[in-house]
């Protein structure tokens, strides 16, 4: 359930960032997304070790912060 709410803050920030660089072209924020995508998708791969959750889930909830307090600076 963590990883869910992880992801879904990322993906409902990364819409925003999404838009706003398109609005604006600025190309920072539209590399910003896929980047942060797949440095969180990577992360889960960390919850295949045994005891991996431990360190996965956090990470990626770090992650879903900075991506969440870059979209309310642009906001």
């Amino acid at each position: 359930a963590i990883i869910s709410l992880g992801f879904l803050v990322i993906h409902t920030s990364s819409m925003i960032i999404a838009f706003n660089g398109y609005g604006e072209r600025k190309k920072s924020d539209l590399i910003f997304v896929p980047v942060v995508h797949l440095i969180a998708a990577v992360l889960t791969l960390i919850n295949l070790a045994p005891g991996g959750c431990l360190i996965g889930t956090p990470l990626l909830c770090v992650v879903a912060a900075v991506t969440l307090q870059y979209c309310w600076q642009m906001v």
